[in-house]
Parts: structure tokens; sequence; C-alpha cells
């Protein structure tokens, strides 16, 4: 397995590469300037946050710090709606992962703490994520009347207008 130029074990040789670049751009990038006590901060970190991490746990689970509070997330997707949801917390957060078997969907509504749930295909996935975003509750459509489902084309189609 190859090495970066900072040690660090990386799956292939093309990706220790890309973290030698991005490590040379952050060392020519000039540092940012603290915010003094009892000052504004600079213009470029106005109205930030503290920020927010997301860090694999290692056995499948992660963990999120947003603005210093840490929280548990059973799935990738759990922790990026929460993470969304805690920087723009109005609206609704949808994020759909394919692993080629099925797809897992995990969303946050209005700030809310994230729901996940698995699809058998990407139908069933798209038809969800409408009603979500069309401000259901979220639970899984129980009748399809026959139909093939909604599809992610359908879905794109009816969050356009």
């Amino acid at each position: 397995m190859p090495k970066d130029a900072s040690g660090t074990f990386r799956p292939n040789h093309q990706l220790a590469r890309q973290a030698d670049r991005a490590a040379e751009g952050r060392k020519s990038q000039p540092p940012k300037q603290p915010v003094k006590s009892g000052g504004a901060p600079p213009p470029d970190t106005e109205g930030d946050s503290q920020g927010s991490q997301l860090t694999a746990n290692g056995d499948g689970t992660y963990s999120t710090t947003c603005d210093g509070q840490t929280t548990q997330h059973p799935t990738l997707g759990s922790a990026l709606v929460a993470m969304a949801a805690s920087h723009e917390p109005e609206g609704t957060h949808v994020h759909l992962h394919s692993d080629g078997m099925g797809v897992k969907m995990a969303h946050s509504s209005d700030g809310g703490e994230s729901q996940s749930s698995d699809h058998e295909s990407p139908e069933e996935a798209g038809q969800h994520a409408a009603s979500v975003m069309n401000g259901e509750d979220g639970a899984m459509p129980s009748d399809n009347d026959g139909d093939e489902g909604m599809g992610m084309s359908g879905m794109s189609a009816m969050m356009r207008g």
C-alpha cells in the first residue's frame, strides 16, 4: 500500500498523489488570523459557526461534532444529513447512496434528528425521497397502486415544478 508525503498509507498511488497535492495547497495558503477577544471576526469568517467534524469510528458508525456538540450516527448518510441540518436547519436534507444491491436513504427536516431507511430499488427510494421533500412525515409509502414508482427522474420533475 503506497504512502503519501506525510507517511499515511493510501489505498492506491493516485490517492497518495492527491493527498500530497492537497497538503501542498494548504501550505501555500496564509493562515487565518485569530479573532481578538472583544473584536469582530475577520470579514472572511463573519457569521461562521465553530465548524463541523466528521469521524469514522472504525466499526461502521460515525461521529459528528457540530458547534462543539458530538453525536453518534449509525450510517454515513445519517451523519452527513445531521451536519447539513446543523448548518442549515430550515428545510429538508436528503442523502441517497446506492451500493448496487439497494439504496440507503437518510433525511432530516427543519433541523430535526436524521432518519435512515433501506430500499430495494432506486424507484422505491425516489418515491420515498419525493414524499419527504413534499413535507410528508417521511414514512415509507405503504401503497404502490400498481405503479412502478416515481424514480429519480420523476422526483426531479416533481421538484422543478
